[in-house]
């Protein structure tokens, strides 16, 4: 900085190997963490900011309350109109100076307020809102394979000597049970039961 005569500071050009980090040093310093304290502050200053605007939520809970309960809510709805002849002589670019200091007095729209009814689409959501953060989310329950169930138990056992339907032939198999050789991928033992 120089001063000038009138003893104001006049800011100097900088030099090109000057840089603005210069005087700050510490700044890339290794295990600085001073940009990350920043930031987290900022975090923390938006969340009560928010916090005290919508008093610690009861704003936000009385609009979907409202909204899932079905009460209209008053809306602003811009209508535009139609436009006089000396808008149009305005807009077509003849318009005389008369015309023109008309055209800036009339309105080119109006505001309307119309209530405005939520439908049963947004009523469920502002529900399924409210009900989630006050009762919590009902808990999913997904069967893993290979886990502990608590129906009933099966026990796979050996045949009894003599009981195991694969080892009798196919002439004593009862039909119920198998109809071809081809089920049990077995040779039949004699030719006159099985078709090759």
């Amino acid at each position: 900085m120089r001063s000038t005569e009138h003893g104001t500071p006049e800011p100097s050009e900088p030099s090109p190997e000057s840089s603005p980090f210069d005087k700050a040093p510490w700044l890339f310093q290794k295990g600085n963490k001073m940009g990350a304290g920043r930031r987290d502050m900022a975090r923390k200053r938006l969340e009560h900011m928010i916090q005290q605007i919508t008093r610690n939520g009861e704003v936000i809970v009385m609009f979907f309350a409202a909204l899932a309960s079905g009460q209209p809510f008053m809306m602003q709805y811009v209508k535009e109109l139609e436009m006089t002849d000396e808008q149009k002589a305005v807009a077509y670019g003849i318009a005389t100076d008369a015309q023109k200091a008309m055209a800036k007095r009339q309105r080119r729209f109006v505001v309307l307020r119309r209530p405005y009814y939520p439908n049963m689409e947004e009523m469920t959501a502002a529900m399924n809102w409210l009900a989630e953060r006050g009762f919590g989310k009902a808990p999913k329950t997904v069967q893993i394979e290979g886990s502990v169930t608590s129906g009933f138990k099966m026990v796979f056992r050996r045949w009894a000597p003599g009981t195991d339907p694969a080892s009798l032939p196919l002439a004593e198999m009862p039909k119920q049970i198998v109809t071809s050789a081809r089920v049990l991928d077995v040779k039949p033992t004699n030719g006159k039961n099985g078709r090759h």
